[in-house]
């Protein structure tokens, strides 16, 4: 029986064959990340935000939002620029951050803007949590 069970090992080695388990495609893209966005006056709002999207995401467009970041690999700093957007130089500002997992990758991320309009055309989506729950 252990001569079997050697050879069989053996073979599968030899085939390429890795007996650890493996990550899925659905496991590598997993996100789970808190989104907040802190006003220099003190409010703030959060969201949470699950990819592929469950009923336990608070974002208020979770699906948009998974695909923007799904479109960057994860990279919040690469997401693109609305160059339309025509934001004023009004100083209100506000740091947006994001704690959590990320494709399946760790991430702590924080970034401070001048005024909203300045994270919305930068961010797009993925920090729109306005109508989300207060933090």
């Amino acid at each position: 029986m252990h001569a079997k069970a050697t050879g069989l090992l053996t073979a599968l080695v030899v085939a390429g064959v890795v007996l650890t388990p493996q990550a899925s495609a659905a496991e590598a893209t997993w996100t789970d990340v808190e989104l907040m966005v802190v006003h220099d006056h003190g409010s703030a709002v959060k969201a949470r935000l699950i990819c592929p999207p469950t009923e336990e995401s608070t974002h208020p467009d979770s699906q948009a939002a998974c695909a923007a970041l799904d479109a960057v690999a994860g990279d919040l700093d690469a997401l693109p620029v609305d160059d339309q957007a025509q934001c004023t130089y009004e100083w209100m500002p506000l740091t947006a951050s994001a704690t959590g997992m990320i494709n399946g990758t760790s991430v702590q991320w924080e970034r401070q803007y001048p005024n909203q309009c300045v994270l919305d055309s930068t961010t797009g989506v993925v920090f729109a949590v306005e109508a989300s729950q207060p933090a």
